[in-house]
């Protein structure tokens, strides 16, 4: 039964239900073909050539600075441009400055995360020296987190330009 706040049937036992239930039988639709993988290519031949060492280079040199694979640049070269639409988005093929730029920011991170287990040590360190009476310790330990401290402030707008050069947001 149905009332104004609950506007939903209440549903019938489960003794009224049938035993089978019979369904229509399906028109006669065949199946699709599984497709999946390699057989959803378009291009399904593999073309093969040698190069030495420096024709290799120049090779991928030419297609990296064309901002494509090195299949599609030499589909370019000779039969020239693909005018069928990409089924998806291409690979961005990254630019020297960027690889570059990304390994610089790899390692930046890298003696960030040494500077902060150094401060953490460091802190760590005037603990126990505050509570075991050790002057001399603590001021070791304030003098490293202080050079950390400093560090990590010299290295701040180095960061800043990387992410800036990347194109990266740096309002953190």
């Amino acid at each position: 039964m149905t009332d104004a706040l609950n506007p939903y049937p209440e549903p019938r036992p489960a003794s009224e239900a049938p035993e089978v239930t019979h369904l229509p039988q399906p028109g006669d639709i065949p199946p699709a073909a599984a497709r999946h993988g390699s057989n959803k290519r378009r291009r399904a031949h593999l073309e093969k050539f040698r190069t030495d060492d420096n024709e290799h280079t120049e090779l991928a040199r030419r297609a990296r600075d064309a901002g494509l694979s090195v299949g599609a640049y030499i589909r370019h070269c000779t039969i020239g441009p693909d005018t069928t639409p990409p089924r998806r988005r291409p690979r961005r093929i990254p630019t020297l400055e960027t690889e570059a730029l990304m390994k610089a920011l790899v390692a930046f991170n890298r003696a960030l995360n040494n500077l902060n287990q150094t401060a953490k040590t460091g802190n760590t360190m005037i603990l126990l020296a505050d509570e075991y009476g050790a002057a001399r310790l603590a001021e070791t330990g304030s003098d490293i987190v202080r050079a950390v401290d400093d560090l990590r402030a010299e290295l701040a707008p180095v960061l800043a330009a990387i992410l800036a050069a990347l194109g990266h947001d740096t309002g953190r």
